[in-house]
């Protein structure tokens, strides 16, 4: 078979953007090797199913009729596509980024010296980027590159009028400060996950400057803040309320993808009241939240949806009843997971689907056939199979997986308040086992779990006290 790194590439294309590459190869400008154009339209004649059947000797006769096989040679020509397959990707990408198309073009203008064209395409960029609605830190970074181009020309052809350097330094303030952010939020989600600390330098001059700037001037920068905000207070619930109202009315100005992390900022404030107990109320906030951005079509990257918002949604629609919803959206959606994992995730979602609805009996049956792909999966599937044993009186199993529930856990430090969440599981679960308790001792186990602030299935703790 003809080298890895070749055909992953080309697999990875659309057939639409495989023939784009055969378009591309054909223009001297871009390659000038007839073996490259040669090999590029061999792989686009084999059918998907049968690259793996390609022999090295097979394809350099069909490259090279004439000459005696020679490994090296073919190598040679499998890296030159690699490159040229490279320069298409870098070509296409910037046929869609219009703003640094304008960019580089006044910047071309300005080296060669063209000043009155150069003039023209610097307004005429700017002009374009203030009438799109993004306001995000790709668009204040074109900015700023943009005005220093401006800034650049009026150093050597126009001295005399002076300059207002504000119109080059707001834009890199506001892109540091929007990036800044960005990854704050991202390193408060990954301390409460994994119980990493994350800072750098600047870090708490750009929250400092971050609060002080007015709705007004920069609401991206307030709608950024104000994310990192609720996820770093999750006890203040007036951010949160403010930051719904701030995602419906400012959203327009950040991409989808930045759009989806903000989301999920709001999210991920819901989860971590609902996890710690505040049920039902944060549980269908952080479900009204996930379809909204369903809605926008905000989780769906490359036709795909991520495997744990699938799980997310699925699990949130059943804790609040919505049986039928949760069914139709598990059924429907489990066409958008990556295909090689697709009935993996689709048996362990519908495992919880039977399991959030009391029908214990089929988990188990599900999960056997279920591989555990990760270490969150690993401890849904754990915490499925806890309550299921319990419920099914399998007592010898849950005892087994308790033990080894519990030793995967004090193996694990990655993984934040969700670890203490899971060991105070298994240890009140420990003692419902131990044989029904006396009013007295059944009234103090009562209130030890009632206080506990993170424990996992805290309510059906309760209930099986209660019983």
């Amino acid at each position: 078979m003809i080298t890895t790194t070749v055909m992953a590439l080309w697999k990875a294309l659309a057939p639409l953007e495989q023939k784009k590459v055969l378009k591309f190869l054909e223009n001297t400008l871009h390659n000038q090797r007839e073996d490259v154009r040669l090999l590029a339209q061999l792989l686009a004649n084999t059918h998907p199913d049968d690259y793996a059947r390609l022999e090295k000797q097979e394809v350099f006769r069909l490259i090279f009729p004439d000459q005696p096989f020679n490994n090296l040679q073919l190598n040679y020509t499998c890296s030159f596509l690699v490159q040229r397959i490279e320069a298409y990707l870098v070509w296409a990408e910037m046929e869609t980024e219009e703003f640094w198309r304008d960019y580089l073009l006044c910047r071309a203008y300005r080296r060669r010296g063209i000043h009155a064209s150069y003039l023209r395409k610097v307004d005429k960029a700017i002009q374009n980027l203030e009438q799109q609605p993004l306001r995000n830190g790709h668009y204040h970074l074109v900015r700023y590159l943009t005005e220093r181009e401006r800034y650049e020309y009026r150093v050597l052809h126009d001295r005399e009028t002076p300059t207002d350097l504000s119109c080059v330094t707001a834009p890199l303030q506001r892109f540091f400060t929007l990036e800044n952010l960005r990854w704050a939020g991202t390193a408060l989600s990954l301390n409460a996950r994994y119980g990493i600390q994350n800072e750098w330098p600047f870090y708490l001059h750009v929250l400092e400057h971050a609060a002080s700037v007015q709705e007004a001037d920069t609401p991206e920068i307030v709608l950024m803040h104000l994310g990192y905000e609720t996820l770093r207070d999750v006890e203040n619930e007036q951010n949160f309320k403010r930051l719904k109202v701030l995602i419906s009315s400012s959203d327009h100005l950040f991409s989808a993808g930045e759009k989806r992390d903000i989301y999920l900022l709001a999210i991920n404030f819901c989860l971590r009241r609902h996890n710690r107990g505040e049920r039902p109320f944060y549980t269908r906030e952080a479900l009204e939240l996930y379809r909204e951005a369903l809605k926008r079509d905000l989780f769906i990257e490359n036709n795909h949806m991520q495997k744990y918002t699938y799980n997310n949604i699925v699990r949130l629609a059943c804790i609040i009843g919505e049986w039928a919803w949760a069914k139709d959206f598990l059924e429907t959606y489990q066409f958008r997971l990556a295909e090689e994992e697709r009935e993996n995730i689709y048996r362990f979602n519908l495992a919880s689907w039977h399991y959030l609805s009391g029908n214990y009996s089929r988990v188990p049956e599900l999960l056997q056939t279920f591989e555990y792909a990760d270490r969150d999966t690993q401890i849904n599937a754990r915490q499925m199979l806890l309550r299921s044993f319990f419920e099914l009186k399998e007592w010898q199993a849950l005892d087994s997986l308790l033990h080894s529930f519990y030793s995967f856990l004090r193996r694990r430090h990655d993984i934040g308040y969700q670890r203490l969440n899971y060991l105070n599981l298994i240890k009140y679960t420990r003692k419902l086992m131990s044989g029904t308790p006396n009013r007295k001792k059944a009234d103090l186990l009562r209130k030890q779990i009632e206080k506990e602030q993170y424990i996992a299935e805290k309510d059906w703790l309760l209930e099986k006290l209660g019983k």
